[in-house]
């Protein structure tokens, strides 16, 4: 079991543990687990942590440039790059946000708590910026002023009034700096506890020994739609079956989506859906994806999970501009672009779970 905290128990695909029954080749599938595991550590894992450090220290570097400007010079001469850094370091985490396993979520990491915490204090954060922390500092803050929520906050609202005093552009700004850096050192934190470490969290999924030991990847897989959208919230937990304009709290949950992504949920949403279909379908990108196993059970597979994905594209590339401006104006494709991603749900939860006799339990040992 995981040596993180929290574990998950799955039982299922016949001839792994030797102790199932049922039809499939248990010897073949085997292999094309291990193959899966590997091609997932190797040909996903390793080069989105890669990309979302060097997106992280880039921004941290691009914040820099607010420094020594007055607040309407902001405007003019550095946040257009800034917040280009901040797209593509944000986008570059949520690829991530489908292995919420190991040191994602559980101890002694947690990056999901200090990179992505919600909802954003304001006032805290203000309080905060009084206090002028530098990236030290930022570590022994509350989870709800760290992170990108937090640094978004600051990026996409307070530093945009060109009508404040210097003072408080300054402290902003210096603010800032202290957040991107701290968002850097998270990249780190997550490349040390998968990579790095003495053993590195990858070797338990990896290693020859261990192999058998794959319930942090099954749960990836069991859990891939609801991460996906749990990061973009456009399924809430409240009347989840009525669509979007049927729910009265519904645009405002999605309004409050809006602030935590800054503006950059449609983005998020996207990117967390290619993660998904990396790791779903065998291509040049994935040398083994779960298509691979899952056909030793439906020859169709590859066909349906494609046609899922096809869904969501179409539905997808009649959002137009954010999703505050979807929701004004489009909002019967946005309830169309939910339902394609519900359409994922179900193939994920449904057909494949259940295509390879996957049964998934959840055990919370470090009590959060």
């Amino acid at each position: 079991m995981s040596a993180w905290g929290k574990t998950w128990a799955w039982a299922g695909l016949v001839g792994l543990v030797g102790c199932s029954a049922g039809t499939g080749d248990g010897n073949g599938e085997a292999q094309l687990l291990t193959d899966f595991v590997h091609a997932y550590v190797d040909d996903y894992l390793e080069p989105a942590t890669a990309t979302w450090r060097t997106e992280a220290d880039a921004l941290a570097t691009a914040v820099t440039a607010c420094e020594g400007l007055s607040p309407a010079g902001y405007e003019l001469e550095a946040q257009a790059d800034i917040d280009a850094a901040y797209r593509r370091a944000f986008t570059a985490y949520k690829r991530l946000t489908i292995a919420r396993f190991g040191p994602f979520d559980e101890q002694p990491y947690r990056i999901a708590v200090k990179a992505d915490s919600w909802p954003v204090d304001p006032a805290r954060i203000e309080l905060a910026i009084d206090a002028a922390p530098d990236a030290a500092g930022m570590q022994d803050l509350g989870a709800d002023q760290r992170g990108y929520p937090g640094l978004g906050w600051v990026l996409y609202e307070h530093l945009r009034d060109p009508t404040m005093d210097q003072g408080a552009y300054d402290a902003g700004c210096a603010y800032a700096q202290a957040a991107a850096a701290d968002v850097a050192f998270l990249a780190g934190q997550w490349r040390k506890g998968f990579f790095d470490d003495d053993p590195a969290y990858v070797t338990g999924l990896t290693d020859p020994g261990q192999i058998m030991d794959l319930d942090d990847d099954i749960a990836v897989l069991t859990h891939l739609l609801q991460n996906i959208l749990d990061a973009a919230q456009l399924v809430r937990e409240e009347n989840v079956e009525a669509p979007i304009g049927e729910a009265p709290s519904g645009a405002l949950a999605l309004d409050k989506l809006e602030a935590r992504a800054a503006g950059l949920s449609l983005a998020s949403v996207d990117a967390t859906v290619d993660a998904a279909r990396q790791v779903l379908l065998t291509s040049d990108r994935m040398e083994t994806g779960v298509d691979a196993l899952w056909e030793t059970r439906n020859s169709d597979a590859s066909a349906n999970i494609e046609s899922v994905f096809a869904d969501i594209d179409a539905t997808r590339a009649n959002l137009d501009g954010t999703l505050e401006q979807a929701l004004e104006n489009d909002l019967d494709d946005v309830n169309l672009y939910v339902e394609a991603l519900r359409g994922l749900a179900t193939l994920v939860r449904a057909d494949i779970m259940g295509g390879l006799g996957l049964t998934v339990s959840f055990t919370d040992s470090d009590a959060d």
